[in-house]
């Protein structure tokens, strides 16, 4: 055997003897009322940030869950995680107040600036609970259990929570947000149900990805529809790439059930009661023509897209100032939305295209780090949560493109959670390989 091959296989025992040894599961260390504060957050966020004469209770449990941060840090001495992609999101931050007073309309954009000081301050408090704990897990069932009673009522009251054209929306205010939420909790269960937890837990996992499945395609959210498609794919691409050590007979058996729920959830789409709403975007990108699709939101949304493209063109270096394109609306006549529908040119157009680059490299850290640990697929102890997060990356990326993400609760929730759980991640992988091998090939590119 060659030295070089030796050596790689010594690292790869030696590696998995170490995993063999650690526990499935870190001992939770927040105490049951933080977890419960972040629980409260999360349902009160879900149940009742949108609805009238209500929204002041999820920001009451947003002060306490702050309250307790600040509490917990000075009495318990931990260390407060200021990560990589909350440096990005400062620096972004203050580009944006700035190129805002520099707009000549400063007064537009500041209940905009104090949203945004709310949901970064709330967003980097639960990361840190999460990277406390140790382990994501209360958080995400939180959310799952959060979308589940939304569900619940929606499908109890359809015609109160539905608008005239079918499309249910639940607790969250619109089709497009309530699509969000579930496509989020599709991706979270699937991943659970391919990992390798308790049986009861994966089955019961698998029959709410069929719930949460539903409740996006009954909103009727292109959007939502194409995310939890993509994140679907996703998941089954990784727990195909985990079987990689396995015999090939797995293998295929593995490969088939995976394009078979891919082809699946495709074809359930296309014979669901909003599947032309899916085709006419499909229409409109191979003809171009608007006339093509006889739909006004697809026509509105195609304005809307050049309207904040051009109001970027305009301003390329500082942008117009944080939620310009609501007023740059009424300059043009015509106001059909209060943001562009699309955070990609939204944040261009705010902050010109020196501060989308900032916004932006944020998700090229991610994809960076999780191209580079990419390997760890291979252990099963870790493929899920991997899988997990990519899976939210990709939710994310897919979501911007048709929604304002940057800031609003729910994608917030969804960013919280998987930058707390990338970096656990790293620091798991870091414990395990790097007191073993100074370089660990085999899962850092």
């Amino acid at each position: 055997m060659e030295p070089g091959r030796r050596v790689s296989v010594m690292h790869r025992e030696i590696g998995q003897s170490v995993l063999s040894g650690l526990p499935e599961r870190r001992r939770p260390s927040l105490g049951v009322v933080y977890r419960g504060a972040v629980w409260l957050y999360v349902v009160a966020v879900v149940l009742l940030s949108f609805q009238q004469g209500l929204t002041a209770y999820a920001k009451g449990a947003g002060v306490v869950i702050i309250c307790l941060f600040f509490f917990y840090a000075v009495s318990h001495g931990s260390r407060v995680s200021f990560l990589r992609e909350y440096k990005v999101l400062l620096a972004w931050f203050l580009f944006a107040v700035v190129s805002s007073f520099l707009s000549g309309s400063p007064e537009a954009a500041l209940p905009k600036i104090i949203t945004l000081i709310q949901v970064f301050v709330v967003g980097f408090v639960i990361t840190n609970f999460i990277i406390w704990n140790g382990s994501s897990t209360f958080y995400w069932a939180a959310i799952v259990l959060a979308a589940l009673v939304s569900g619940a009522i929606t499908l109890a009251d359809p015609v109160s929570f539905s608008s005239i054209d079918g499309r249910i929306y639940g607790t969250l205010d619109n089709p497009n947000n309530f699509a969000a939420m579930m496509a989020m909790c599709v991706g979270l269960c699937l991943a659970v149900a391919l990992g390798k937890g308790a049986t009861l837990l994966r089955i019961l996992s698998g029959a709410l990805v069929l719930v949460f499945f539903y409740l996006v395609v009954r909103s009727g959210s292109r959007t939502g529809m194409i995310a939890s498609v993509a994140g679907v794919s996703i998941l089954m691409t990784c727990w195909y790439a985990s079987e990689k050590r396995k015999w090939v007979g797995r293998r295929m058996a593995v490969g088939v059930v995976a394009l078979a729920i891919v082809a699946g959830t495709g074809a359930y789409l296309a014979s669901s009661e909003f599947s032309a709403r899916l085709f006419r975007l499909v229409t409109l990108l191979e003809s171009g023509d608007l006339d093509s699709t006889k739909e006004t939101s697809l026509s509105n949304r195609v304005w809307m897209l050049r309207r904040a493209m051009r109001i970027a063109v305009d301003n390329p270096i500082l942008g117009a100032g944080l939620d310009a394109f609501k007023t740059e609306q009424y300059t043009a006549g015509r106001q059909v939305g209060f943001n562009s529908h699309s955070n990609y040119v939204e944040i261009a157009a705010s902050t010109g295209f020196v501060g989308a680059f900032i916004y932006f490299s944020m998700y090229y850290i991610w994809i960076a780090q999780l191209w580079r640990i990419r390997r760890i697929l291979a252990e099963e102890k870790m493929a899920a949560k991997y899988a997990r997060i990519v899976a939210c990356v990709a939710l994310l990326t897919i979501l911007d493109l048709g929604q304002v993400t940057y800031y609003h609760k729910i994608p917030w929730l969804l960013m919280a959670g998987f930058i707390a759980d990338l970096h656990l991640l790293n620091v798991r992988i870091g414990r395990t390989f790097g007191a073993v091998v100074n370089r660990p090939r085999r899962y850092i590119g």
